[in-house]
């Protein structure tokens, strides 16, 4: 790590200039975090499962100084050529510069230790906002060690953890709840690239903790299913030593949470967003001799405060709250009012349960309140893959591409979109498969989690009247999802 901080500052980059990195995890994604906070740098990892075209916009809002990347010559060169930032001085992989790096002098490595870098910005994660393009988030030092703190004290690891990792750490939840908890906690930490991975790693590796989205989950159960559904057969696929599931970035559905709890191994939920470092509540394991949280997502953690309005809107405050977003004060400005955070999402507060005889000890043992979150107030959709994505700009290119009139594009809780169009004309004229396929070609220009993998087509109107649309004559999502989500199918791929 010393020797990578020393080839930064010998390469001319210094605090506030930032880095770009697209390594996959493992110890050379976690050298380049370590080194930019040592000299001061601004860490700005990037999906490498992003389009081409998507990553090559994000660098040039970006302007990194260097990236760092181990994608192949030729995609290396295609990121390059269609960066136009001329800030970018190279690029190449982190495992070429600590080949070339020299050693720092001790008096430099002290320089770097004592430096204060608290409030200092330590990174910017990308995430898809209501705009649909990627928003930088920055994040400080003391957002991210405050909320991996506060993420140990809901859910406490030891040094005696082997903690399995698939989740990329370009992503808050992975880089809060994985990567930095395992640093501050020790243990071991094995990466691998896909859920494949874990499967075919975790009966070698007996992990104990394993983070997943609903996405895992929902294949770990179809996986299991064909090992004969018993409780013996989940243990061995996960390697017998688990001791923890945990699950993040999108809601998990209650029928996968109540599969795994009959099995012996229930998964803790959580609640967050990148703004927030990302965690705001948690499912907690429990003081020793109580049962563990498991209601909703669980309650604020440490040092979070919440609040919820007369419109259902949930407002987070606490240490890990954003410092703003990169190079858009408007979208911040908007996002945060008085140090609260606007989360966009309805929630509500569960009857908080006493964890033992309420009339022996109530005040001590009533946990507090868990959350539950009901959905967006805002359109972004959350698929159960974790990714996220705005449908109005990919609704507005369909309107415009004649595929369709009036539809809408859904996807939270399913790991696909849907959308779900209105059919003006003769039902008997509907093709739903060309139209679908229309759709597709039409939304080819938007990353392939947000394209459109079925069609639902209904003939009835969309009116004020039966409450589909406003007074204004826009579209009510929720409604029109309500009425229509649990429609079979009219065409799919």
């Amino acid at each position: 790590m010393h020797r990578t901080a020393y080839w930064l500052l010998q390469t001319g980059i210094g605090p506030g200039d930032r880095v770009a990195n697209l390594e996959a995890n493992g110890v050379d994604w976690a050298i380049v975090d370590l080194a930019c906070a040592a000299i001061g740098a601004i860490h700005a990892p990037l999906d490498r499962r992003l389009p081409i075209a998507t990553l090559s916009e994000t660098i040039r809002r970006l302007e990194p100084k260097w990236i760092f990347s181990t994608l192949d010559r030729k995609e290396m060169e295609q990121t390059a050529k269609s960066c136009v930032s001329p800030s970018v001085r190279g690029i190449s992989p982190i495992s070429q510069v600590r080949a070339l790096s020299d050693s720092p002098s001790e008096s430099m490595v002290l320089s770097w230790r004592q430096t204060p870098r608290d409030e200092q910005t330590a990174c910017i994660l990308f995430t898809s906002g209501t705009s649909g393009l990627p928003k930088g988030v920055m994040l400080s030092h003391a957002n991210l060690m405050s909320n991996a703190m506060a993420k140990l004290d809901a859910m406490p690891q030891s040094h005696e953890d082997l903690r399995l990792n698939f989740l990329p750490f370009a992503h808050a939840y992975a880089r809060t709840c994985e990567l930095s908890v395992w640093a501050i906690a020790g243990g071991s930490m094995a990466s691998v690239q896909s859920i494949a991975e874990v499967l075919k790693f975790a009966p070698t590796l007996h992990p104990t903790l394993i983070n997943g989205v609903p996405a895992f989950y929902e294949s770990l159960i179809q996986r299991w299913h064909d090992h004969g559904r018993t409780r013996v057969a989940l243990q061995e696929m996960l390697g017998n030593k688990i001791r923890r599931l945990a699950s993040g970035g999108a809601p998990l559905q209650a029928a996968t949470r109540e599969a795994f709890a009959a099995a012996g191994l229930p998964i803790f939920q959580g609640y967050g967003m990148t703004e927030a470092s990302p965690v705001v509540c948690s499912n907690r394991e429990g003081n020793t001799g109580d049962s563990p949280t498991l209601d909703g997502v669980g309650p604020p953690v440490q040092h979070v405060e919440i609040r919820i309005d007369s419109e259902s809107r949930l407002w987070v405050r606490g240490p890990g709250v954003m410092q703003g977003y990169w190079q858009n004060e408007p979208e911040t400005q908007q996002r945060l009012l008085d140090g609260w955070l606007d989360t966009g999402d309805s929630a509500s507060l569960l009857e908080a349960v006493p964890s033992r005889d309420p009339h022996t000890e109530p005040a001590v043992n009533t946990p507090p309140a868990s959350l539950q979150i009901h959905g967006r107030l805002d359109d972004v959709q959350i698929l159960s893959n974790g990714y996220k994505f705005s449908p109005e700009p990919i609704e507005r290119t369909l309107r415009e591409a004649g595929v369709c009139d009036r539809c809408i594009l859904v996807g939270n809780g399913k790991r696909y979109p849907t959308l779900i169009v209105q059919w003006e004309g003769d039902a008997r004229e509907a093709q739903p498969e060309a139209l679908l396929h229309d759709a597709r070609s039409a939304a080819k220009q938007f990353p392939q989690y947000t394209q459109p993998r079925s069609l639902i087509l209904t003939t009835d109107p969309w009116t004020v009247e039966n409450g589909l649309l406003h007074w204004k004559g826009g579209i009510r999502r929720v409604e029109i999802e309500n009425r229509y989500c649990n429609h079979p199918p009219s065409a799919s791929c």
